[in-house]
């Protein structure tokens, strides 16, 4: 089956996610009715890297990715979900700041996540901030699951080596790890 023919399985219900490398789009899948983000990037070996890496992730703290497709000018990747927005939308709510032990629960769930890709994968995220957590649409805070998301710019280790990946781009300035800035990854 083509890529086009894959992209059919999909109705697109909105754009919702607009990036300098490609654009996401809630869609409804056409075979069960389910609501999954279609990620679409700008083809290149980067976007392939990232579409391998992720279908090798299963936890439940990383967003789910279904499947993915390439084609001639872009690269698709099929992931779940998440109708809760943000960390960093929910951060900057107004109003009291969110508990400790709320804190520490959501802390806790991407600890989980990135020691899961680093231990089982050798995956360095690399660009780990609250817009790249996603959250479940739960009214309660304390009852909300946190998913790591977008691994455009992460990087795998092989076996005794150091970072290898984009080296030039190595994420959001303010979120930066102290071993990044130091020089020893």
């Amino acid at each position: 089956m083509s890529s086009d023919e894959q992209l059919e399985k999909f109705t697109t219900i909105a754009q919702i996610g607009n990036g300098s490398f490609g654009k996401c789009f809630l869609c409804e899948r056409c075979s069960d009715g389910e609501q999954v983000v279609l990620k679409k990037i700008m083809l290149n070996e980067d976007a392939k890297f990232e579409a391998f890496l992720i279908s090798q992730i299963n936890h439940e703290n990383v967003v789910k990715t279904f499947e993915s497709y390439v084609s001639h000018r872009s690269v698709y990747i099929v992931m779940e979900y998440m109708s809760g927005g943000t960390l960093h939308e929910l951060i900057k709510q107004p109003g009291k700041p969110l508990e400790d032990r709320i804190v520490l629960n959501y802390t806790s769930q991407i600890a989980s996540a990135l020691r899961y890709i680093h231990q089982e994968h050798r995956i360095i995220h690399r660009d780990v901030k609250p817009s790249n957590v996603l959250l479940t649409d739960h009214k309660h805070l304390d009852h909300k699951t946190l998913k790591l998301c977008d691994f455009g710019i992460a990087s795998k280790l092989e076996s005794g080596q150091r970072l290898k990946g984009k080296i030039g781009a190595p994420g959001t300035l303010n979120y930066l790890a102290p071993e990044i800035l130091g020089g020893k990854l």
